[in-house]
């Protein structure tokens, strides 16, 4: 049989890596994978509108340091400015060396006014570009892609697979002169680990001999970065970490024990603004309990029907249910009405940082979400939804699981005070300190 990982594309680029998680999400029959997004609505007046407001913000700088982040980043901060959570402190410690380039959101709008100045949208305009061109020249169908498409062949399509080559040309070879001209020592990105866009630029980032690191923004599962039933039998590796990045910066050691990628260097660098965050915020006295309820990259319905229980079952509490930034848009749609209708507050990154909720709440309500590993910092009682994978990720000596909201009722008196975890473990401290010692290790 032929290698998964010689399958390419027209320009060479291996397909599997570009395609690899939405694959592996597809293949994945579990509760949690299986769950369906959900629908957004497609708003072509507004998008255009906010692709003319960004113009302002399209430059381009060269730099020794390059980020290309995400709008979704961005924080309300209480000066009513944004703030990017990641990539923002990384800039802060060479800031005349240093430039953000941050793509915009699903409705290509940008958060601002920003803390930080020093950014571009140019990445979505150069993405947004390579789709245009991408209709008019066209690739002839190599075998590859064919052969590729019969071996996922109810997972993936040929036309997505021919749509996606086009692109990827283009795009490549744009991303390309969009390096040589910036020419940064160090690209560091966010959510690489998904493949698709991502992987290109580090394909290419590589190809021109530029080092590449990513930020941990999550959980390291398999289908982020270990190698899976699918590729792990391969031996020709070297092409599939031509597409991964060249380090890894972990919030903390415990994800080290979750990695076993050749070619990817782990460095424990942490979380600075949870880190400051967390010294600065002291928990707001309510008279009621409060619940704070975080969605799941894919919104989960199950969360809202335990959050209904609650409220009808007559408890007096607070309930407080927050959007995953993908998510975030849909507090300004009619489907939040019905969370209104129960009295449910509702929170995004719009409006609020993460961790003032966090610290407001007295237990925190999940299923796959990254904030409850976020709340063991804040020492809070945490309930998790029951699903296999909580088993394998989070420590059972802090989480207390749940099918129904009667069980969280019946659990929540004999609930201990919430349990002390090495907080180190997960968020290192001296963030400053470790990203200049890795410039002056690596760089």
């Amino acid at each position: 049989m032929k290698s998964l990982l010689s399958y390419k594309f027209s320009n060479g680029m291996p397909i599997w890596p570009y395609m690899r998680y939405n694959l592996l999400h597809k293949l994945d029959k579990s509760s949690v994978f299986a769950l369906e997004g959900t629908p957004m609505e497609s708003k072509k007046i507004t998008k255009s509108w906010n692709l003319l407001k960004c113009l302002k913000y399209v430059r381009i700088k060269k730099c020794e340091y390059l980020y290309f982040s995400s709008t979704l980043f961005n924080t309300l901060q209480d000066d009513g400015k944004y703030l990017n959570i990641l990539d923002d402190y990384y800039f802060s410690i060479f800031p005349k060396n240093s430039y953000v380039y941050e793509d915009l959101d699903r409705f290509y709008a940008c958060r601002h006014p920003k803390v930080n100045k020093h950014f571009s949208v140019i990445s979505s305009y150069i993405e947004l570009f390579a789709k245009f061109l991408s209709k008019i020249k066209t690739n002839k169908v190599n075998d590859d892609l064919l052969q590729f498409a019969k071996l996922f062949n109810d997972n993936i399509s040929l036309d997505l697979l021919k749509s996606e080559d086009h692109f990827i040309s283009v795009y490549a070879f744009l991303i390309r002169k969009f390096l040589k001209y910036t020419s940064p020592k160090l690209l560091v990105i966010n959510s690489g680990c998904y493949g698709y866009r991502r992987s290109v630029v580090i394909y290419e980032a590589k190809k021109l001999g530029i080092k590449v690191a990513e930020i941990q923004h999550g959980i390291l599962d398999d289908k982020v970065y270990k190698l899976s039933k699918y590729d792990s039998n391969e031996n020709n590796l070297e092409i599939f970490t031509m597409c991964l990045p060249d380090y890894l910066f972990l919030f903390g050691d415990y994800w080290k024990d979750y990695l076993n990628i050749p070619g990817v260097i782990p460095i424990t660098m942490g979380h600075p603004h949870l880190n400051n965050i967390k010294k600065q915020l002291a928990k707001n006295k309510n008279e009621n309990k409060t619940f704070l309820f975080v969605s799941s990259p894919i919104f989960n319905d199950k969360l809202f029907e335990v959050a209904r229980y609650l409220r009808e079952s007559g408890t007096r509490c607070n309930i407080v249910f927050r959007f995953h930034p993908k998510d975030a848009y849909l507090i300004y749609t009619p489907y939040a009405d019905r969370f209104k209708q129960y009295d449910i507050k509702l929170s995004t990154i719009y409006v609020r940082d993460l961790y003032d909720d966090i610290a407001d709440a007295d237990f925190l309500v999940g299923s796959y979400s990254f904030s409850l590993f976020e709340a063991m910092a804040f020492n809070k009682k945490i309930f998790v939804l029951l699903d296999d994978i909580v088993f394998k990720y989070f420590p059972s000596n802090v989480v207390t699981t749940f099918e129904t909201g009667a069980d969280i009722l019946n659990k929540i008196n004999g609930f201990d005070d919430a349990c002390e975890v090495n907080i180190e473990n997960f968020w290192a401290p001296d963030f400053y300190k470790n990203f200049q010692l890795f410039v002056q290790q690596y760089h």
